[in-house]
């Protein structure tokens, strides 16, 4: 069948009936399973990371978050937020807060990672994910420090090379290291 993720139209292959009724009990509405089929490509942004590609996400195969950056943005608002709330695959510990925004390259388990693209957040960040309530943080105090030409900040988007398997306390390697994207200087915390 047809579907849009954003600004793409692509075909995707249908799931299976029992998980469509699965779906829709749930959430109390028809729901269809799809999977990108691996003849499907669906490109990243060629500007950002060319020849590589996403299937459902939203425009990278992965983002990338550290708890340092979680625990002095956490500083400056009124109720701190989980991890979750931001839906990284990847969350890295130790360091300096916003040092992601440095890394360019990084290797963990086999793996390759390019940190190709910031992460420019947006309203879903403020919908809490235990009670479904929303208001206006983390924007809000994500604004007061890590807005760049209009939008606000959290985490890299990522692209991935290399066979392996990322596991919980493996070891990441920094390779390669460039300017600060987006260009806000670290320590501009309020706290």
């Amino acid at each position: 069948m047809e579907v849009q993720v954003h600004k793409d139209r692509f075909r995707a292959s249908v799931g299976d009936d029992e998980a469509d009724r699965w779906f829709s009990d749930l959430l109390g509405e028809p729901c269809r399973l799809v999977f990108l089929p691996s003849e499907t490509c669906r490109p990243c942004d060629r500007e950002w990371a060319p020849g590589h590609r996403v299937s459902l996400a939203d425009g990278y195969p992965l983002h990338l978050t550290t708890v340092e950056s979680l625990r002095d943005l956490n500083r400056v608002l009124p109720q701190d937020t989980e991890m979750l709330r931001y839906r990284p695959n990847l969350v890295v510990e130790g360091g300096e807060p916003w040092d992601e925004d440095e890394w360019r390259v990084l290797e963990t388990g086999g793996i390759t990672l390019r940190l190709v693209k910031p992460c420019a957040r947006c309203r879903v960040t403020t919908v809490n994910q235990g009670t479904a309530e929303t208001g206006q943080e983390p924007l809000r105090g994500l604004a007061t420090f890590r807005e760049w030409q209009g939008k606000v900040y959290f985490g890299q988007n990522a692209v991935f090379e290399g066979d392996g398997r990322f596991r919980v306390g493996e070891d990441v390697r920094i390779l390669e290291k460039g300017t600060r994207r987006p260009p806000i200087p670290p320590g501009s915390s309020a706290a």
